[in-house]
């Protein structure tokens, strides 16, 4: 979505992290939205065991960014009934 809202801007999408920042400096999402969506680093930790990450460590994660993803959802699902 971040990348269908970039290409709407005129600006050429790119990495899914400097998309975030991209989006983050045009003021359409908030540092700290940014920072919740740059943690999609933790399925590649989790996918791959990326520094023996703990099941324990791994859910308190999960249950800490669930909820804030599911609201950034809901925000960044309104640029599309523009």
């Amino acid at each position: 979505m971040l990348s269908m809202k970039l290409d709407e801007l005129k600006i050429p999408p790119k990495d899914d992290y400097t998309n975030i920042l991209l989006i983050e400096e045009k003021g359409l999402i908030d540092k700290d939205t940014s920072s919740i969506l740059s943690a999609n680093g933790l399925r590649n930790r989790l996918v791959y065991n990326y520094n023996k990450i703990s099941d324990k460590l791994a859910l308190e994660s999960i249950k800490t960014l669930l909820p804030k993803l599911a609201k950034i959802r809901k925000d960044l699902e309104s640029w599309t009934s523009t």
